[in-house]
């Protein structure tokens, strides 16, 4: 993968220019294979992202860590909120 800067923010970029999942799945139409039997068009609840990053110039490279985390599902109706 190339890394390229788009919109204020970092991201993966594919080959074929494509970026985030959004790009990476045509808007949802085309879904990528993730691993063998698993397919994702889009982020589903309980899905663990995890980003790690790192830079490097003239044979020096830092690593700015790992950020992880879990996408639970929506509060419909949380407590005290209106319908």
């Amino acid at each position: 993968m190339l890394w390229a800067r788009a919109e204020a923010a970092w991201t993966a970029q594919g080959e074929d220019g494509a970026g985030c999942l959004l790009e990476r799945t045509y808007g949802g139409a085309s879904p990528i294979e993730l691993e063998p039997g698993l397919q994702r068009a889009w982020v589903e609840d309980m899905d663990t992202i995890t980003l790690t990053a790192w830079c490097e110039k003239d044979g020096e490279r830092i690593g700015f860590g790992e950020c992880r985390s879990t996408i639970l599902p929506a509060i419909t109706n949380p407590a005290g909120h209106p319908k």
